[in-house]
């Protein structure tokens, strides 16, 4: 009688190890066959904005492609589709670049992400629009700050709509001044 009970304690404790190790070593391999999202910009990814000309954050909020290659604001339009076949977490981030001139103050560079048909997504919900400097810096990433955190859902796709100026409070200096970044993005 012992010796049944033992055995079957033996099979039952035998087969959650092997229940457990199989669940570990699935888990490992759908790390590894994670596929990193495909990021397609319509625009260059990247954004310059010079001290030609503060904006109001109405006017900011509609720039679009062709009033940024005037050089009145940075515009930058991507998609990003999600080749798995499960949902991922994604973060947009913002690296700053070495400029020509002397840099303008993070304060005083302007943003809003809206998806394609202008609707802006959380964080920037009721026209709320932030500066650099309001952006977190992310720990992993010198020189980057984020810009918007999200879940793609599986084989899924979002767009994305970046406007960036240069705030009506900035004071025109007769000297140039610029801010340069790079719009990026990474499955977390």
């Amino acid at each position: 009688m012992k010796k049944q009970f033992f055995i079957s304690l033996f099979l039952i404790f035998f087969f959650f190890l092997l229940f457990f190790a199989f669940c570990f070593f699935y888990n490992k391999m759908s790390e590894k066959s994670k596929k990193e999202p495909i990021v397609k910009f319509a625009t260059s990814k990247n954004i310059l904005i010079t001290n030609k000309l503060p904006l109001s954050d109405t006017l900011g909020k509609k720039i679009n492609s062709a009033s940024a290659d005037e050089n009145i604001g940075g515009y930058v339009s991507f998609v990003v589709t999600n080749r798995n076949n499960f949902s991922i977490n994604y973060d947009i981030y913002l690296t700053k670049k070495d400029t020509q001139h002397n840099r303008i103050k993070d304060n005083y560079i302007k943003f809003y992400l809206t998806d394609s048909k202008d609707i802006p997504y959380s964080g920037f919900e009721r026209n709320k629009i932030v500066s650099y400097n309001d952006l977190f810096s992310l720990s992993d990433k010198p020189k980057s700050k984020l810009l918007y955190r999200g879940v793609l859902p599986k084989k899924g796709s979002k767009y994305f709509k970046i406007r960036v100026w240069l705030s009506d409070s900035y004071i025109i200096e007769d000297y140039i001044e610029d801010f340069a970044v790079d719009v990026d993005v990474r499955m977390k």
